[in-house]
């Protein structure tokens, strides 16, 4: 019985094999006719951003399988696009620049054959990448600089920064450039010490066209970490009680993460519906540059459920500064609204499914900043409009104040 068992295992790989080694041409025309496709006719084009629309009146020929239109873009690659016959029209993409080029348009047959070739002309609009140079702007801020663009087409960019090296040639940073093809995007440098810096930096798109180096200088306003050891809770009327089971404002800067009940954590129940607040003394007067703020991760524990963008975590908060507050807790003239924030998810996937890139951002924490036009403050109110679960508690696992503490 076993070797008959054998015996037919072998017969079938046997066959098996056979069959695989059949001559089999899947990529075979779909039609095998050497007759000459007809050509679209009637051109017209509309100028895009670093692009055109071309239409074309399609041929009365069912042969036709596919438009192809050849072209060289202005950093001397060739390029070939193509559409199908249920549109009447294509796009042709990458040019960096306004002149009139010349383009080869032409059909295939569903037999693989090629109509004989039509040339015309097209011309592009502006190009996105000089609207981004053009928009670019170079902000100084505390401890470095922001970085603003516009990109009204909304095409994926990069703005490659560059400084100079140990040899005092210009090179790229990595860390300063960035890709994005968000309509407004600000780009934030910090940790620079208070010098005057010179960059250059051009803008390319993902054809490798790009815009001339522009140089430019900034110059950061200093800023520096207030130490946590002057830290202190600073109670007020009107501010919302913690909840029972052991959290604290003080746990807000203890340099203790992912850990229960290390956080400040307002309780819902007991401070109401209304918006909450907590008051905390920086230590020091001050003008406020930012405040850094790292949500609590719920299910810290599981690795594979951890979620920053969750129930108390804040997503939208006024925060107040003060230098001698009215001890009524009233919100009078004694305070400056010194901000209106709300706390984005980065991939703006659904409630309660945090991503890896959700869980980095949470992680090392979000950056609020403040106009450097703002006084001094040393008292600091954070008020919690809404939290993720459409509540006002708030959670704040731990958090840091920076700015420029020195007298002058």
């Amino acid at each position: 019985m076993k070797n008959t068992y054998y015996i037919l295992l072998i017969l079938f790989t046997v066959s098996m094999i056979w069959s695989c080694g059949e001559d089999v041409d899947v990529r075979k025309p779909i039609e095998s006719s050497s007759a000459k496709p007809m050509n679209v006719s009637e051109f017209s084009y509309t100028s895009l951003a670093g692009a055109v629309k071309l239409s074309y009146t399609l041929p009365e020929d069912p042969n036709v399988a596919q438009v192809v239109v050849e072209y060289t873009l202005g950093t001397g690659k060739p390029r070939t696009v193509s559409a199908s016959v249920y549109v009447d029209h294509i796009i042709l993409d990458g040019f960096n620049d306004e002149d009139v080029h010349d383009i080869v348009v032409y059909t295939i047959s569903k037999s693989n054959v090629k109509s004989d070739e039509a040339i015309t002309s097209v011309k592009a609009g502006k190009s996105a990448i000089y609207k981004v140079s053009e928009s670019l702007e170079f902000s100084d801020q505390f401890g470095g600089f922001n970085v603003d663009i516009v990109n009204v087409d909304t095409a994926v960019i990069t703005l490659f920064i560059m400084d100079k090296n140990e040899f005092d040639e210009f090179e790229v940073n990595n860390f300063m450039s960035f890709a994005t093809s968000f309509p407004k995007y600000t780009r934030r440098v910090r940790g620079l010490d208070t010098l005057e810096y010179t960059y250059r930096y051009f803008v390319m798109d993902k054809w490798e066209n790009s815009t001339d180096t522009v140089e430019v200088t900034v110059n950061p306003i200093y800023e520096t970490i207030m130490p946590t050891s002057g830290y202190a809770s600073y109670r007020l009327p009107g501010d919302a009680p913690m909840v029972t089971n052991g959290a604290a404002v003080e746990y807000a800067w203890d340099n203790v993460v992912d850990n229960w009940p290390s956080a400040c954590f307002t309780s819902q129940e007991l401070g109401g519906k209304g918006p909450h607040m907590v008051t905390i003394d920086i230590g020091d007067t001050l003008r406020l540059s930012r405040f850094w703020y790292r949500p609590y991760p719920e299910f810290w524990w599981d690795a594979s459920n951890i979620q920053f963008f969750y129930l108390t975590t804040m997503r939208e908060f006024e925060f107040y500064g003060s230098i001698s507050p009215n001890p009524n807790g009233q919100l009078d003239s004694t305070w400056v609204l010194m901000g209106e924030f709300e706390v984005i998810k980065p991939s703006g996937s659904p409630y309660g499914a945090d991503t890896p890139e959700d869980i980095a951002v949470g992680r090392a924490g979000l950056d609020y900043e403040f106009d450097a036009t703002f006084p001094k403050v040393r008292y600091v109110r954070i008020r919690c409009l809404r939290n993720w679960v459409d509540g006002t508690a708030m959670n704040i696992n731990e958090c840091r104040f920076y700015g420029d503490p020195r007298k002058n």
